[in-house]
């Protein structure tokens, strides 16, 4: 049987998230952005820390996004994965996931954003070797 797991605080989670390779970006249901890793700071030329507080449609390169995940996420109001090119032409693969109430209303979502290029390249290595990041 396992130990017991400490209790996480904000400061060890915020570590473990911005440690991430994946980009994450976190929206509330007002497609506000509530939180957004280091990662993400080479999809949306800003700092991670400017993104939080602004709606999606005040980030420049949101809406340049083929195709925007955002709203089929919402529509579906369920976890959706995309292939998407984004505004500096590279392939990624995007998993948007609704985090719905006890009202089966959307209260976040939560996207996970990853390079297709490190994919393939995961995929072309040899067993036993890794790729590089």
């Amino acid at each position: 049987m396992m130990g017991k797991v400490p209790h996480l605080n904000v400061e060890t989670l915020t570590k473990i998230l911005d440690n991430i390779f994946d980009e994450v970006v976190v929206v509330d249901q007002n497609d506000i952005v509530i939180y957004a890793n280091q990662a993400s700071e080479k999809h949306y030329c800003e700092r991670h820390s400017t993104l939080i507080g602004k709606h999606v449609s005040e980030i420049a390169t949101w809406s340049e996004w083929e195709p925007n995940s955002l709203p089929i996420s919402k529509k579906e109001k369920k976890r959706i994965t995309v292939e998407q090119t984004s505004p500096y032409g590279e392939k990624i693969i995007t998993t948007a996931t609704p985090v719905l109430n006890k009202n089966k209303k959307i209260e976040l979502i939560v996207f996970n954003v990853r390079d297709i290029k490190q994919l393939e390249s995961v995929k072309q290595c040899p067993f036993g070797k890794h790729a590089k990041t």
